[in-house]
């Protein structure tokens, strides 16, 4: 039973299981001196039409008069109208794959102080969420005794979902979309943490479904490097609280080739909204499979600067590189003259800014516990010694 303000919908397995509970709730309303008009109820209905949904016997779809509302919506002319728009869609998400890589030109130009200015990106957001709710896009409802599986993928800019269940042909059905830009931070984030990230907030998001499951739910990411954060035991801050929230669900992590992957991994095949990353002189450090460390000058009159790149091949690779090859690049950042031989916390900060791996942060208390100029110049933690002073001379034996 699902009951929202004044409107109550009755569900149920079976005609005779649903009798005995349309008897059962229209008792407890008598009981509670509640009146029913019968002009408004609908009493063993295989299709209902309920806040703004068709449901039907395995399917929900969106409510024909709500799509014909669509077909007819002008474009936005004004911030209030754009807000309007997205109002409306967001409350039909569920239903609209990449919602929010779709819509992120639409709330941009919605922001406090900016002009608001409707071109081509904004048009084709519009376009795009229009046809999508005008194809009539279909979702099963979700059935409890069956296996859950999540599709997840991360893109540079935003991440997304979509949780579904196959069908007795085994063929797989959609339940719900999710999808969300990043934001601040974030956006920082390696592309490994992010593809986390993602898992995270969509069993966020899914919670009351994946929740108690029967069967174990099945994740499937296209980066394989979530295996590992999944079983290993070195992990920073934010993975410990990911992996701690995820320990309440019975889950799998599977890993899925990003053209297997296609649902949830078109978020990361499309190019729009990519910033550009200024350029920087510095030293190319590639770190390949085999774990070894190749250095590349960029330009013939290279200056060595506080910036470096480590280009890997896959970022499951990382974990398995040589020592050496992670320790030069360590002492490499810890020495270089605009670091000034630092200490682990901002030594750690700065090689953060570009990758991170298990087992970092040891790496570089070791180097930096060896290195002799830090030991010198390191500012002094505890009180100043005091000055000698001469034995006074006894008096007697």
């Amino acid at each position: 039973m699902v009951v929202y303000l004044n409107d109550i919908l009755i569900f149920s397995d079976d005609l005779e299981t649903h009798k005995e509970h349309v008897h059962k709730v229209l008792k407890k309303l008598e009981d509670a001196k509640l009146l029913v008009e019968p002009e408004k109820s609908h009493f063993h209905i295989q299709e209902v039409n309920f806040l703004g949904h068709t449901i039907r016997p395995n399917e929900i779809r969106i409510e024909q008069g709500k799509i014909a509302a669509v077909k007819d919506w002008e474009t936005p002319k004004t911030v209030k109208e754009v807000q309007a728009f997205l109002g409306f869609a967001n409350y039909y998400r569920r239903f609209i794959k990449d919602y929010g890589k779709i819509t992120a030109p639409l709330h941009n130009i919605t922001k406090k102080g900016i002009e608001f200015q409707w071109d081509n990106k904004q048009q084709e957001a519009f376009n795009k969420i229009k046809n999508q709710i005008l194809s009539e896009p279909v979702l099963r409802i979700f059935d409890p005794t069956r296996e859950v599986e999540l599709e997840t993928d991360a893109s540079d800019y935003t991440i997304g979902a979509q949780l579904g269940q196959r069908d007795d042909k085994g063929v797989l059905h959609p339940v719900a979309f999710f999808s969300k830009k990043l934001h601040g931070a974030e956006l920082n984030y390696p592309i490994y943490n992010k593809e986390f990230m993602a898992i995270i907030r969509a069993f966020e998001e899914f919670e009351h479904y994946c929740l108690g499951t029967i069967h174990k739910v099945k994740v499937y990411t296209d980066h394989k490097n979530i295996q590992y954060f999944a079983t290993t035991q070195q992990l920073n801050g934010r993975q410990i609280r990911y992996t701690k929230y995820l320990s309440q669900f019975d889950y799998e992590i599977i890993h899925r080739k990003g053209s297997e992957n296609g649902r949830a991994d078109a978020l990361s095949r499309k190019p729009e909204y990519k910033q550009t990353v200024p350029k920087t002189n510095g030293q190319l450090l590639t770190i390949n499979n085999k774990g070894h460390l190749v250095q590349k000058a960029l330009g013939a009159t290279l200056k060595e600067t506080a910036h470096i790149k480590v280009q890997i091949d896959t970022i499951p690779s990382l974990e398995k590189l040589q020592q050496e090859a992670r320790i030069a690049l360590i002492k490499e950042i810890h020495k270089h003259p605009l670091s000034g031989h630092q200490g682990v916390k901002k030594t750690l900060d700065r090689i953060k800014r570009h990758h991170d791996y298990p087992g970092l942060r040891k790496e570089v208390q070791t180097v930096v516990s060896e290195c002799n100029t830090y030991a010198r110049i390191k500012s002094a933690r505890h009180k100043p010694y005091g000055e000698l002073k001469p034995v006074s001379v006894p008096e007697r034996p």
